[in-house]
């Protein structure tokens, strides 16, 4: 008989913002819910966030001018790292004995043998270091700290990995990613992908506007990191697009502060911003197709948040996306940063209403899966195997 994991004793250890719901854009917080839903007892809260002066010292000791703009490196920096990982060990001390297991988001440090740790992960720095100067200048990920940052980052990373129980990923891609280029046993490694931060009703879906014969045609774009996120080809393929498009259409972009190009907002652009979480959700209402061809993601939840409302998907044939997006099915993929070939996939979506219907159709199956109840029961599934109770 297989153990009742709803009597699991769970630490869950997270660098919290001061604003929990935007942590990591909002899936510790969502996770950490689910697990209290989950769990017959509560879920012991180890707060990993330093005091706001601390931090403040961090980012000014690892502050430096990168592209006009000044950064800092402090959260791959050995005085932030083990700060946390001292914050961690105390609050573990203090409670290991009430514990069955710690979930920590993300490979913040470890903890000594009494305890079995997990991580949630979604970066791996072999991939980083493997794709080290290839990616775009601007505001790529990464881009910021120095090739020897990113070897420090690695063996930390490796020395977490080697002591933990396990390591929860969002993908089949950072699976295979971490067990053959980290040398991670692969009985370690757990794909549970990820869950959608919004909730939304199968009677709030069902109910979603019917297209409006003759109104304009919608292409969705959200994200804050602008050129990592693919928005600036997204944008060449709109301006292309709307030139011989037989229809009225218009893009949404929705993330970052102030417009990420120079030069005014085009024609038949609506620049959003960065908005809350829970305002996001009418875009997705209004949009015909979500457009998102990242230059890097570690899965892409927003997918998962586009089709749970019913909106087709097109984004990049790589990392996590071809295991969300089925090129044909609920949108297409793109191999290249070719504005014209962009452009022609997504007026084949605008046009193709048999995918349309279908991506709505199946939108409750989408929401049942990439919800964060499902991952944390699966999660909690593997912990309770692993654990003595």
């Amino acid at each position: 008989m297989a153990p009742d994991y709803t009597q699991l004793r769970i630490g869950f250890a997270a660098e919290w913002l001061k604003d929990r719901s935007r942590t990591w854009s909002g899936t510790p917080y969502s996770l950490l819910v689910a697990m209290q839903r989950t769990l017959s007892v509560p879920v012991y809260d180890i707060d990993l966030s330093l005091s706001s002066y601390r931090l403040l010292v961090h980012k000014i000791l690892t502050s430096h001018r990168y592209q006009g703009k000044i950064v800092s490196n402090y959260r791959f920096a050995p005085l932030h790292l083990q700060s946390i990982e001292k914050k961690l060990r105390a609050k573990v001390h203090e409670a290991a004995e009430k514990l069955d297991a710690i979930l920590m988001i993300g490979d913040v440090g470890t903890v000594d043998n009494r305890c079995p740790f997990y991580l949630y992960q979604d970066m791996n720095t072999d991939y980083v270091l493997e794709n080290y100067g290839k990616f775009p200048p601007g505001e790529i990920m990464f881009s910021i700290y120095s090739y020897d940052e990113i070897v420090r980052r690695k063996t930390w990373q490796d020395r977490v990995y080697s002591q933990c129980a396990g390591i929860f990923v969002m993908s089949r891609w950072m699976a295979d990613y971490i067990i053959h280029h980290s040398g991670v046993d692969s009985s370690k490694v757990h794909v549970v992908h990820a869950g959608n931060n919004m909730a939304l009703s199968s009677h709030a879906l069902h109910n979603k506007s019917a297209k409006e014969q003759g109104r304009e045609k919608t292409i969705l774009f959200i994200g804050r990191d602008f050129l990592r996120k693919g928005g600036d080809l997204v944008l060449a393929a709109f301006r292309e697009l709307r030139k011989s498009y037989g229809h009225p259409i218009r893009l949404i972009v929705i993330g970052p502060a102030t417009w990420p190009v120079d030069g005014d907002i085009p024609d038949g652009v609506e620049f959003i911003g960065d908005i809350p979480y829970e305002e996001v959700r009418r875009y997705y209402f209004r949009a015909d197709v979500f457009c998102m061809p990242s230059r890097y993601e570690g899965f892409g939840l927003v997918f998962a948040e586009a089709l749970s409302h019913g909106v087709p998907c097109i984004g990049r044939n790589a990392f996590a996306m071809p295991e969300i997006i089925a090129s044909g099915d609920n949108g297409y993929l793109v191999d290249n940063d070719d504005p014209t070939g962009l452009a022609g996939l997504l007026a084949r979506v605008l046009d193709d209403d048999v995918m349309q219907q279908r991506v709505r159709m199946d939108a409750d199956r989408y929401r049942e899966y990439y919800s964060w109840d499902r991952v944390a029961r699966d999660m909690l599934h593997i912990i309770s195997r692993n654990t003595q109770l």
